[in-house]
C-alpha cells in the first residue's frame, strides 16, 4: 500500500516516481488512542489541603475599635485543644468592629506563606448566632513594608458574609486592597498587587447586627488552603504529539524510497494532464464591466464601492481601467449618458427625471456632462431626429470592442 504517489521531472524523456510507504495503521491506531488517554487524565484532578490553623506555631491577636473611638471590646481570645474561642461585644453605631486573627508561619522571618498556588482559603467557624463577618489577608510588601508598623502590611478583604456554624469557602480572587488601606496613601491608586506569595497573617472582622453591647461568641476551628489541580501536567500532550510525528510527518520527510522510470512508460491515467488557470485579468474587468452595467444609475457609486462589492483591491483599480482604455468614470458616464439618450427619446420623462434615473446627482452636472458627450443639451437632443440603425460592420466592429471590455 502506497502513502502517497508524486511525479518530479527529472531531465527531458525522463520522470521519478517515488513512492511513499503508508504508516502502519498499529502507529496511527496508538496515536489516536493515546490522544484520548491525554485529554482524559488532563480532566482528572486532585484536591489539595494544607493547614494553616490551628498550628502550634501561629500565634492569635485580637484588636477592636476602641483606639479609634468607638466601644467596642474584646472579652477573651483563648486557645483550646480544637482551635480557638473568641469573645466579643460590638459597640453602638453602625462602624463599630472588632476582630481577631493569626500570624501565619514564616511571620516572625518575615517571608511570610505563599497562597499565589491555591485556589481558596476555607473558614470552619462555630456560633450561637448569625455574624457578619469580614475576612482579610495581610500579605508582605517589601517596597512598603516595616516591621514595627502594622498597617504598611498589604490589607486584602473578601466580601461581607452572614457566617452560621460551619464551614465557608472564599476563593482566593474574592480578596481585593481594602479601601480603607487604599485611603492611607501607602501605594499609588492604580497599584492593586495583594502580594499573596507573602502571606503573614489572617484576620476575622465582625460588624454590626443586633444590639449593641451584646455578647458574642465565635470559635475558630481551622483555616485551610485548598486547591483542585491536574493529576500530570501539560507535557501529557507531548506522548501523542510525537507518536502523530512518527506516524506521518517523518514517513512524509523521508521514509519513501525512490524508483526512476523513463518517460512514457507511466501506468495509465498517471499521466500529468495540464490545469487552465484563467486570465486573472480579464475576470477582473469582466467584474467591473458587469458590475457597472447593472448598477450606473446608483448616484452614490464610487471607486471605493465598486472594489468593495467586486472584491477587487482598490491599489489595483487603476490599472485594471488603464489596461482597458479608460477610467472608471469615463465607463460610467457612458453607460449612464447611454441610457439617458434612449429615455429622451422613447419617453415623455422630464430632463431632470431621467438625469436621476441614471443616476446623476445634480441636474446642472448631467447637463455640462451630457452637452460634452453630444455636443448639444437633452432637451435638443430629444427633438432630434433618431440617427439611422448602425451597419452590420459597425455593429461588427462595436461588438467585438465591447468583448475587449
Amino acid at each position: 500500500m502506497f502513502h502517497a504517489i508524486a511525479f518530479r521531472s527529472v531531465g527531458e524523456g525522463a520522470r521519478f516516481l517515488h513512492i511513499m510507504i503508508r504508516p502502519a495503521p498499529g502507529v496511527a491506531l496508538v496515536a489516536s488512542i493515546l490522544t484520548a488517554v491525554a485529554g482524559t487524565l488532563r480532566q482528572v484532578r486532585r484536591h489539595d489541603e494544607r493547614i494553616l490553623f490551628p498550628q502550634p506555631n501561629v500565634g492569635l491577636f485580637s484588636f477592636d475599635d476602641r483606639p479609634s473611638g468607638g466601644d467596642s471590646r474584646v472579652i477573651s481570645l483563648q486557645r483550646d485543644p480544637v482551635g480557638a474561642t473568641w469573645i466579643f461585644a460590638l459597640g453602638r453605631g453602625l462602624s463599630c468592629w472588632a476582630g481577631m486573627g493569626g500570624n501565619l508561619e514564616g511571620n516572625r522571618s518575615g517571608t511570610g506563606v505563599d497562597l499565589s498556588g491555591w485556589t481558596s482559603i476555607a473558614f470552619e467557624l462555630e456560633t450561637d448566632k448569625p455574624l457578619p463577618l469580614v475576612f482579610s489577608l495581610l500579605a508582605k510588601d517589601p517596597r512598603i513594608w516595616r516591621k514595627e508598623d502594622f498597617l504598611t502590611l498589604r490589607h486584602s478583604e473578601s466580601h461581607r458574609h452572614m457566617v452560621r456554624t460551619g464551614r465557608i469557602d472564599l476563593p482566593l480572587s474574592e480578596f481585593a486592597l481594602a479601601a480603607w488601606w487604599t485611603d492611607h496613601g501607602l501605594v499609588a491608586e492604580t497599584d492593586t498587587s495583594r502580594s499573596l506569595d507573602r502571606t503573614l497573617a489572617f484576620q476575622i472582622s465582625a460588624f454590626p447586627s443586633g444590639e449593641p453591647g451584646r455578647i458574642d461568641t465565635l470559635k475558630l476551628r481551622g483555616v485551610r488552603l485548598l486547591a483542585d489541580r491536574p493529576v500530570v501536567g501539560n507535557w501529557v500532550w507531548a506522548i501523542p504529539a510525537l507518536s502523530w510525528c512518527f506516524a506521518t510527518g517523518l514517513f512524509a520527510a523521508g521514509f519513501g524510497r525512490g524508483v526512476g522510470l523513463q518517460g512514457g512508460i507511466l501506468p495509465p491515467g498517471l499521466e500529468p494532464v495540464p490545469l487552465a488557470l484563467g486570465n486573472l485579468e480579464s475576470e477582473q474587468r469582466r467584474r467591473i464591466s458587469a458590475y457597472l452595467e447593472a448598477n450606473y444609475q446608483d448616484t452614490g457609486l464610487d471607486a471605493d464601492k465598486i472594489c468593495r462589492e467586486t472584491g477587487i483591491p482598490r491599489s489595483r483599480l487603476p490599472d485594471i481601467m488603464r489596461d482597458m482604455g479608460t477610467t472608471y468614470k469615463a465607463l460610467l458616464n457612458d453607460l449612464r449618458l447611454r441610457e439617458a439618450s434612449r429615455l429622451l427619446r422613447e419617453t415623455d420623462r422630464s430632463v431632470s427625471e431621467i438625469a436621476f434615473a441614471v443616476g446623476y446627482g445634480s441636474i446642472p452636472h448631467f447637463n455640462r456632462v451630457f452637452r460634452g458627450r453630444f455636443g448639444h443639451t437633452p432637451q435638443i437632443h430629444r427633438a432630434l431626429p433618431e440617427p439611422a440603425e448602425t451597419g452590420s460592420e459597425e455593429r461588427a466592429e462595436e461588438n467585438e470592442a465591447q468583448a475587449k471590455i
